[in-house]
């Protein structure tokens, strides 16, 4: 049970640059998949030796420290991250409403990469209707009645517009 903020991103990248060939690649990869699905650009993460802050090249572009990024590309990145790192296991992963950050069309780019990702499940706490549009998404609503907390699987149509006309979309 590990709870992933991003703020060990520099020392993990770090470890596994100068871990084994594996570890290496892994990176390689991230990367690799960084840039087909996010970024489509080349992506390369460089964790400089006198400085403990993450820097990204993307594409042409100058190279920027992370939190020079912005706060969505910033989120991605650190969602992505220990979820791709951990790709081969089967994991349950929770999310705690990532649009916080991010422009609509960079929730589709985030949903789309975690599908990607099949050995994981995801728990997904949003309000947004790029991920509950998806037609691949379970939609559970979860309301507090009293001392009661109700849970419960939006499972026909009208169930998803209702929880859909609650949170105010059309």
């Amino acid at each position: 049970n590990n709870v992933y903020t991003g703020l060990s991103m520099y020392e993990d990248i770090t470890k596994l640059l100068l871990g084994t060939e594996e570890e290496r690649q892994l990176i390689a990869d991230f990367e690799k998949f960084l840039s087909d699905h996010i970024f489509s650009e080349k992506v390369t993460l460089i964790p400089k030796h006198d400085k403990d802050v993450l820097h990204i090249k993307i594409g042409q572009k100058p190279q920027l420290e992370i939190y020079n990024l912005g706060d969505g590309l910033q989120t991605i990145i650190s969602i992505l991250f220990p979820i791709f790192i951990g790709k081969d296991q089967e994991r349950l992963v929770f999310i705690e409403e990532p649009e916080a950050h991010l422009h609509p069309d960079w929730q589709i780019k985030l949903l789309n990469a975690l599908k990607q990702i099949p050995k994981q499940q995801y728990f997904i706490t949003t309000h947004s209707n790029a991920f509950i549009n998806d037609p691949e998404t379970k939609l559970f609503s979860v309301k507090e009645e009293g001392q009661v907390i109700r849970v419960t699987e939006a499972s026909l149509q009208k169930d998803k517009l209702s929880i859909i006309n609650e949170l105010g979309y059309r």
